[in-house]
C-alpha cells in the first residue's frame, strides 16, 4: 500500500466513523455499509442501512406517504450534520448537499459539492501528499480508490 492510499484510507476511516456515529447517536441506526468516492469538486457517499425500524413498520403497513414525510424530516435534520462532518474531515468548504433516500432499498445517496471559488487556493495550500491523495496534482478529475468500502 503506498503512502497516498494509506493517507486516503485514514481520511476515509475518520469520515466513515463520524457518519456511523451520527446515525447511531441521532437515529439509533446502525449503518451496514458506507461507500464514498472523491472527485475533484465533489464527494459521493452511499449509506446503506439508513432506514429506521419505525420507518420499516410504516412501510410494511402501506403507510407510504407518512414514511416519506418522516424520512424527509430526518434527512433535513441529518444533512447539516453530514455537512459539518465532511467539512471537518475534508480540506474544503461544502456549498451544497444533494441527497435522496430509497426506502425500498434501505439506502441514502448524497453528492457533496465543494466550494469552487477557493478550490484552487485550497488545493495549493495542501502538501504534495494531500494533493495526490485528492488527485489534484495531475489536473485530472480524480476517482480515488473506488474499491474502498467500509461496513
Amino acid at each position: 500500500m503506498n503512502a497516498n492510499s494509506h493517507h486516503f484510507r485514514q481520511l476515509q476511516t475518520v469520515l466513515f466513523r463520524e457518519l456511523k456515529q451520527l446515525y447511531k447517536q441521532q437515529l439509533n441506526q446502525e449503518l451496514s455499509q458506507i461507500t464514498c468516492r472523491v472527485f475533484e469538486k465533489s464527494l459521493v457517499i452511499l449509506l446503506e442501512g439508513t432506514i429506521t425500524q419505525p420507518e420499516r413498520i410504516l412501510a410494511e403497513h402501506q403507510n407510504t406517504n407518512l414514511v416519506k414525510k418522516v424520512r424527509e424530516s430526518l434527512d433535513r435534520i441529518i444533512q447539516p450534520q453530514i455537512k459539518n462532518i465532511v467539512e471537518n474531515v475534508m480540506p474544503f468548504k461544502v456549498v451544497d448537499i444533494l441527497s435522496d433516500t430509497t426506502i425500498e432499498n434501505n439506502c441514502t445517496g448524497a453528492i457533496v459539492i465543494f466550494e469552487l471559488e477557493n478550490y484552487s487556493e485550497n488545493v495549493a495550500k495542501l502538501n504534495k501528499t494531500q494533493r495526490q491523495k485528492l488527485g489534484a496534482d495531475d489536473g485530472v478529475t480524480p476517482a480515488l480508490d473506488p474499491s474502498i468500502n467500509k461496513a
